[in-house]
């Protein structure tokens, strides 16, 4: 198995949880998602992203930050 991508995850994992004051309540998670075929990035689904952006502004409005980290390169 190639470390570099669990490496880069790591770190990606570490740099959000850094933004935030340590907490006992709180917790990192990171959501992937796939499609059966084809890429799932912004220029190419853009109904998806729409849905996408108008839900991260509601939680927005919470006390939980979300962060939105695309991974697929064009």
């Amino acid at each position: 198995m190639d470390t570099a991508w669990p490496d880069e995850f790591r770190e990606r994992m570490r740099c959000f949880e850094g933004r935030r004051a340590r907490s006992t309540t709180e917790v990192a998670i990171s959501i992937k998602l796939r499609v059966n075929s084809g890429c799932f990035h912004r220029e190419l689904s853009p109904r998806a992203y729409e849905i996408i952006d108008k839900q991260l502004r509601t939680i927005g409005r919470t006390e939980i930050e979300v962060a939105l980290q695309e991974h697929e390169a064009i």
